[in-house]
């Protein structure tokens, strides 16, 4: 379970967007969430938050954004999922293992997610949890299609692009 403070704020940030429709649409988004003892509970969990922020795309190409998240500390991975907007058009992850001495990089591994549709990416449970060694990680990478006569960068509109990866974990 994902531990909640008394008077704990939490953003839910579901946004919608109604390009070249010619009538307004209705949309909602509605969340359940369901409370236990922690004695019920048998992990705490953890979100895995990674976003690219510099990336940069040149206009009519594509390109990549990517990066690689690291494990401060043992942990169990089981859940992964991703979000891009309307230009991305492949997200893939990785397990990422650093060699015996090195500092700096990392070694890609099993490819563990791949997700290919912006509006609806795929939700990944592992059905026996991942062990991400401290040290080791994650390595993500979203591939964009920039069809725009001007640079696609990281940004917040339905024109801007965005490369996040999400990951829950003990």
């Amino acid at each position: 379970g994902f531990p909640i403070r008394p008077n704990q704020a939490f953003v839910l940030d579901g946004h919608f967007i109604n390009l070249g429709a010619s009538k307004a649409r209705e949309s909602n988004l509605t969340v359940n969430l369901h409370t236990v003892s922690q004695s019920e509970t048998a992990h705490l969990a953890k979100i895995l938050f990674e976003v690219n922020l510099s990336f940069r795309v040149p206009p009519l190409s594509k390109g990549y954004a990517e990066g690689t998240w690291e494990a401060k500390e043992d942990v169990h991975l089981f859940g992964l999922t991703s979000h891009t907007h309307r230009r991305g058009i492949e997200v893939a992850v990785s397990r990422a293992e650093r060699a015996p001495g090195e500092t700096t990089s990392f070694e890609e591994k099993e490819s563990l997610y791949l997700s290919r549709d912006w509006s609806s990416p795929a939700f990944t449970v592992f059905p026996e949890p991942i062990l991400i060694r401290a040290g080791d990680g994650l390595r993500y990478r979203c591939l964009f299609d920039n069809d725009k006569m001007i640079p696609l960068i990281f940004g917040e509109t339905s024109e801007d692009e965005m490369c996040i990866l999400y990951g829950f974990y003990y």
